[in-house]
């Protein structure tokens, strides 16, 4: 079963399953508590589970998942590399940082079939140097100043230079780059929790901007400014609420 608020994310991670014949996708689930539903229903032997989800969270989902008997194998499947720890102290069979690679794939598909065929439980087969090896791989997989974006079909790898600003719509965020706009599954949030503050500032409550590539500030109404970014016409607002920060940051 593959639970994520994502639907490119469900879409990618299905088509890349679909290459393993001793898989069957048997289920989808779009947040944590349909998730808890459909697995009751459906008891799935291995559950694809995202973390970041809207009404209950995925560290919390498996921990109410891991109570089913028999409980199902737990894969975290996420953008986010801190909760490695949490994931690990839940008897997970391994933690898929997003965009997901095919060889990672592999070998959580190798180590789930193993346990299986051995018919040993999660609990007899987690021991301290098998969740230290897994945690320096999700380490060494960690996008450095790079953020992963959809391109229509595609994920995109872009560099933190590239990016001009970053805009909300919705449950979507919208990056725009020096060469395109790209969309990111994420709430601007996380986004902005995600990117370093010495290079990236909320200036608005639907705008982060690149500091590096502003172009000009021009005073606005009420004691505010907006801000012109390089490379493009858009101009991005400073509201009230982060004007004092704002003028910290950039020396004023």
């Amino acid at each position: 079963m593959i639970v994520d608020d994502e639907i490119p994310a469900v879409r990618e991670l299905k088509f890349l399953l679909s290459k393993y014949p001793e898989i069957e996708v048997v289920g989808e689930a779009y947040d944590g508590e349909d998730a808890l539903e459909l697995a009751r229903k459906l008891k799935p032997e291995i559950i694809f589970l995202d973390i970041h989800m809207a009404n209950r969270d995925g560290i919390e989902t498996a921990r109410e998942l891991i109570k089913q008997k028999p409980a199902p194998f737990i894969v975290f499947a996420t953008g986010y590399d801190q909760y490695a720890v949490q994931a690990f102290e839940l008897n997970a069979v391994n933690y898929l940082l997003k965009p997901f690679q095919e060889e990672r794939i592999a070998s959580t598909i190798a180590r789930i079939m193993k346990w299986a065929e051995k018919k040993e439980t999660m609990e007899k087969v987690f021991v301290e140097n098998e969740i230290e090896k897994m945690l320096q791989q999700t380490v060494n997989l960690k996008l450095t100043d790079k953020l992963a974006v959809w391109d229509t079909e595609k994920i995109k790898i872009i560099d933190y230079d590239e990016i001009l600003y970053i805009s909300v719509d919705g449950r979507q965020c919208t990056v725009h780059t020096v060469h395109g706009n790209y969309i990111a599954y994420m709430n601007l949030k996380d986004l902005e929790a995600k990117l370093p503050t010495d290079r990236f500032f909320r200036t608005h409550r639907a705008y982060i901007v690149n500091l590096s590539n502003i172009d000009e500030i021009k005073i606005w109404f009420n004691n505010t400014f907006i801000i012109q970014m390089k490379n493009c016409k858009d101009q991005i607002p400073v509201s009230r609420t982060y004007m004092k920060m704002f003028r910290n940051t950039i020396g004023l």
